[in-house]
Formats: C-alpha cells, structure tokens, sequence
C-alpha cells in the first residue's frame, strides 16, 4: 500500500513538472514580459506598463515592448516618455516607420533635438547585426591568417599584406569600441538648467523644456557635456557657450545628470 501511494505521489509530481516546467524555466524578465503582454491585450495598460517597467529596469527589453511602452505614454498623454521609448526601440531595431513617428511626434508637441542623421541610422543598423558581423568577421580573419600562412610557407614575404591585416583590424577594434555609441538625452523635468560649465556656479545658459533632445558629448562629475542643433539652439536663443573658469572646465553646454533619460 506504501508502495502505492509512493509510486501515486511520484506520477502526480512528474505531471506537475510537466505542466509548470516550461514557467519555471522561464527567466523572471521573461516571466514578467509574459504576463505584461497577456495584461496588455486585456487592455489594462497601466498595469502592464508597471511590469514592462520593472522588466526594462533589469536590464531587459525587446522591440516589441517598447513599442508597447511608448503606446501606453502617448495616449496616457505623456510625449516626453513615449519619445524615449521610440528611441530606445529605433536605437534596437531602427525602421523607417518608427523613424517617421519619432519625427511626427516631436513635432507635434514642439519638440526639438529628434532629428536622426544617416551615420546614426548606420551605427543603429551596424549595432543590431553586431553578432553577424563578428562571427562572419572572424571567419574571414581565419581565412585571411590562413591565406598569410600559405603564402609564407611557398617563401614569399607576408609582410606588408601582415601590417595591411593589422591595421584593418586596429581599426575595426577602435570603431567597435570607440565610435559605436552616439548617446543622447531627453530631458525629463519640467526645467531643466543649461550652464555654461559643470558647476552650480556657472552662468546659466538657458532653461530646456522638458521634452527636449539633447546630444551627449562627455561627462564630468554629476554633469553632462551635451550638444544642441542648430536649430534648436536658434529657438532656444542659446548664448555661445562661454568657457569655464575652473582648472578642469572645458566650455560648452552643461546639464546635470538627473535631468536626462539617456539613449545609448
């Protein structure tokens, strides 16, 4: 009879892992994205944003679900955090489409800073085929040692073909590394103060709207270096950025870091 309750308890959990083994498989990001979606198509947007939120703040996101996000903004009359999250998608996944709305709705409300140029919509396509590229890279730098080595072999000189390999491949690691991040910044506050230096003593330069779209340049102590467009700056009547007086200040336009939901 033990024996038999044994063997009734066995089959029973067996079945249970069958039934909840691919949930618990699940990451809890992925969890959460699956029950965010489910709330989403239920129409309950606020609660399905709190859980795409909390998946976002672990580091995780898909196109699909910043799309979402930026939907739930916009007609919960927010532009500021749905431009963010357009941006965030088109910086994953750039797409004419998503291009085009950034655009209608920057214009829409007044907002400047949004224009995206071709050598960011490049770094943007570059960045999301990154993994290709690297495996097809590799094999191509295999071959090409291999090539070297061959040629080598037969007592011919590898040597100019061998810098010509190096350099390519210098540059390669100092585009990837270097010249693959092209940050900006959204300013979240409702007043956001541009300074003419990083310090709470400079000359106050402007007040940003919020909604604004910065172009982030470096970064000093709890400041950000940014850079407006033309553009923008002649809307803003911006002042020509005066140099700092501080041994370490370099001139140009300052904000602080707190003020900006940053893309990278």
């Amino acid at each position: 009879m033990q024996g038999s309750r044994l063997n009734i308890f066995a089959w029973a959990l067996v079945a249970w892992f069958w039934t909840n083994g691919p949930a618990l498989a699940q990451s809890a990001p992925e969890q959460l994205l699956s029950q965010a979606d489910v709330l989403f198509g239920k129409q309950k947007y606020n609660e399905a944003f709190n859980l795409y939120a909390k998946v976002l703040d672990q580091g995780e996101s898909s196109p699909q679900m910043l799309l979402k996000m930026a939907y739930i903004r916009e007609n919960s009359g927010d532009p500021t955090n749905a431009l963010y999250y357009l941006n965030l998608h088109y910086a994953q996944a750039p797409s004419t489409e998503v291009h085009d709305k950034i655009a209608e709705l920057a214009e829409k409300n007044g907002l400047e800073g949004y224009k995206i140029g071709d050598v960011e919509y490049l770094v943007y396509l570059f960045r999301q085929y990154f993994g290709y590229l690297i495996v097809l890279g590799s094999l191509l730098a295999g071959l090409t040692l291999l090539g070297l080595y061959l040629i080598k072999k037969r007592g011919r000189d590898v040597l100019y073909p061998g810098i010509a390999l190096t350099t390519f491949f210098g540059f390669l690691f100092y585009v990837i590394n270097y010249q693959l991040s092209l940050p900006r910044g959204i300013v979240k506050s409702e007043k956001a103060f541009l300074m003419n230096a990083p310090s709470a003593g400079g000359e106050l330069v402007s007040t940003l709207p919020q909604g604004q779209c910065l172009r982030i340049v470096g970064k000093q102590d709890i400041w950000y270096k940014v850079r407006i467009d033309d553009e923008a700056s002649s809307k803003l009547r911006l002042k020509t950025a005066a140099f700092g007086r501080g041994e370490n200040e370099t001139p140009g336009y300052y904000i602080r870091q707190s003020n900006l939901l940053v893309i990278e």
